[in-house]
């Protein structure tokens, strides 16, 4: 579930309710947004540019 810009906290309670009639007992939240902040970008494309075969869409 993933609520951001648009939602409503109120839409986000009801996922938690809905679920939990459905037998889910844990809710997860969590904003990994900063963790970006201290990865090594160019570090981060090499890594992706070597797993992926189609390197042509690739800037550099």
């Amino acid at each position: 579930m993933q609520v951001q810009g648009r939602h409503r906290a109120h839409d986000a309670i009801a996922e938690v309710v809905y679920l939990a009639q459905r037998g889910y007992e844990v809710v997860l939240e969590a904003d990994i947004e900063a963790c970006f902040d201290n990865i090594d970008h160019l570090a981060l494309m090499d890594r992706l540019l070597a797993r992926i075969s189609d390197s042509t869409s690739w800037p550099w």
